[in-house]
């Protein structure tokens, strides 16, 4: 008796964290591999043919030249391709420009480097490939890249969703702003820095982002944090609903951020260090801009706190008193929030060895109002690692 195809997808959905059983399955039997394939291959990562595979997760990584054979010995996978994430070690971005016209349903583009580089050192090659593909794009991503040229965004209306990495003053020229728009559900604004024409990317961004539903901002520059990330908010105040911010050592209390002016914001995650600083050996710790953060917020579903310790100083010692304020605050307005989860995020170096952090999971579990906001079911905490590269 045959099975039918949406049980075996929905059987197939299960495991799309584990490829190598999905890789089994899709050559089992010809009634499984079109399945086993469709989530095998719909986001996939690919290095430049002169750089070294690292693979990142549980998705397929190949080098270009891979990538490429197999889409020729095997053409319907192109069809199943729907996000893909360039890795490129080198401006020549060798072997990536023949592959991108291949894929028909291409939904997403990230790219990202191994090294800080200008998008317009970029070859040729590559650059006339990537701006061919964006008009069916939905979703565009750009990391570890400067001075990337927003004008060649306008027009496609498909997209609704950018990532973003810095910015400089020559992305934005006059005709630009004349272009129809298109209007985006997310953006995301990484290692963020002010400059002299933020008034032209404000401009931009009003006629982009009245109707967004998620923002992250990322910045180490108390300047941008209190007056970019203000006026982004007002300009997207009455549909933003999910929210991620940065607030580094470069951010320190006052903060003039206030997140009631969002009233359906519903998620909110609050990534930050956990470290002492160069002067002095002092701890410092992003706890008060935190609490005053929160302080301005309504009704959260989620509210996460991904707190990392620093790689620089990994000999820091936990101290309970630091957080004491923080888990105060969480005591005593828990009504604010139906969930809150912190995540300790431990790093790792590029060579997988541990750099050591301090032990502040049991620690945290000493605390009285922890183990209350637990007992609630108010409260989680985890463990988590971020990889150094």
């Amino acid at each position: 008796m045959s099975v039918p195809p949406e049980i075996i997808d929905l059987v197939f959905s299960f495991l799309q964290s584990d490829p190598t059983t999905l890789a089994i399955c899709s050559r089992a039997h010809p009634s499984l591999s079109s399945s086993a394939e469709r989530l095998l291959y719909a986001d996939v990562v690919v290095f430049d043919n002169e750089g070294n595979t690292d693979k990142k997760d549980d998705r397929q990584t190949f080098l270009a030249s891979e990538l490429h054979r197999l889409l020729i010995d095997s053409p319907h996978i192109a069809n199943y391709i729907r996000k893909l994430e360039i890795c490129l070690s080198s401006r020549a971005a060798t072997g990536i420009a023949p592959i991108l016209p291949m894929l028909p349903w291409l939904d997403g583009i990230f790219v990202t480097a191994t090294y800080y580089g200008y998008w317009q050192c970029l070859s040729t090659e590559f650059l006339d490939a990537f701006t061919n593909r964006l008009s069916s794009l939905k979703e565009v991503s750009i990391i570890y890249f400067d001075y990337f040229p927003l004008r060649v965004l306008d027009g496609c209306k498909a997209i609704k969703s950018i990532g973003l990495h810095r910015w400089a003053d020559d992305w934005i020229h006059e005709n630009d702003l004349q272009v129809v728009p298109p209007v985006l559900d997310s953006l995301s604004l990484r290692s963020w820095q002010p400059h002299s024409l933020d008034s032209r990317f404000m401009d931009w961004a009003r006629k982009r982002i009245h109707s967004l539903r998620f923002l992250l901002f990322h910045s180490s520059n108390g300047l941008a944090v209190n007056v970019v990330l203000p006026e982004l908010l007002r300009m997207c105040s009455n549909s933003l609903i999910s929210l991620e911010v940065n607030l580094s050592d470069g951010v320190h209390s006052p903060m003039f951020v206030d997140l009631s002016s969002v009233p359906h914001l519903k998620d909110l995650t609050i990534r930050s260090n956990l470290h002492n600083t160069r002067q002095g050996r002092k701890y410092w710790f992003a706890f008060p801009a935190i609490i005053q953060l929160l302080e301005t917020t309504l009704c959260l579903n989620n509210l996460t706190l991904k707190i990392s310790n620093s790689p620089l100083y990994d000999e820091l010692q936990f101290n309970l008193t630091y957080w004491s304020p923080l888990l105060t605050f969480f005591s005593r307005s828990s009504d604010k929030f139906r969930h809150i989860e912190i995540q300790l995020c431990h790093i790792t170096s590029n060579t997988g060895h541990l750099i050591p952090s301090v032990d502040t999971l049991p620690r945290l579990y000493d605390s009285e109002i922890v183990s209350d906001l637990i007992a609630k079911g108010i409260l989680e905490i985890c463990t988590n690692e971020w990889k150094l590269y």
